[in-house]
């Protein structure tokens, strides 16, 4: 028996199917929606640590630790290291990167690449995590 659906019936379950896909898509390239490079890591004991031969060459990476519920902002400027915890300072919902800095989908707040805010409603720029330097390593203390 041949099972017919009404037009209201199809166009739901081709959204639906559509939606699913997309997300799936989307699941698959997220790290390649990034405009920075991405390195991922697993801490240690409240330590992230990036081997400093990784980051030659680079200005600006996203350091994606995979038992964080966040990410973390790399920047290299005049030889010093900017480490940007990319959650919005407003209600600490997670940023979403871009050429230009970040965005928040929560409230529409944005911040530079600098952690500086340019649209609130974040009234404070994005955390700062501090870092030393041994060997072989950056250490970032979270």
């Amino acid at each position: 028996m041949e099972h017919q659906l009404n037009r209201k019936d199809f166009l739901k379950f081709t959204c639906n199917a559509a939606c699913g896909m997309g997300l799936a898509v989307a699941m698959i390239n997220l790290e390649g929606c990034s405009p920075f490079p991405v390195i991922k890591t697993k801490h240690e004991k409240g330590e992230i640590k990036i081997p400093l031969l990784s980051l030659k060459a680079q200005k600006d990476i996203l350091v994606r630790d995979l038992d964080l519920d966040y990410d973390i902002m790399l920047k290299i400027k005049d030889g010093k290291y900017i480490i940007l915890v990319l959650k919005c300072t407003h209600q600490d919902w997670l940023l979403s990167p871009n050429s230009k800095g970040f965005n928040c989908s929560l409230h529409g707040s944005s911040f530079d690449t600098d952690g500086k805010v340019v649209n609130g409603p974040a009234a404070l720029p994005l955390k700062q995590l501090n870092y030393t330097i041994d060997e072989e390593n950056l250490v970032i203390t979270l």
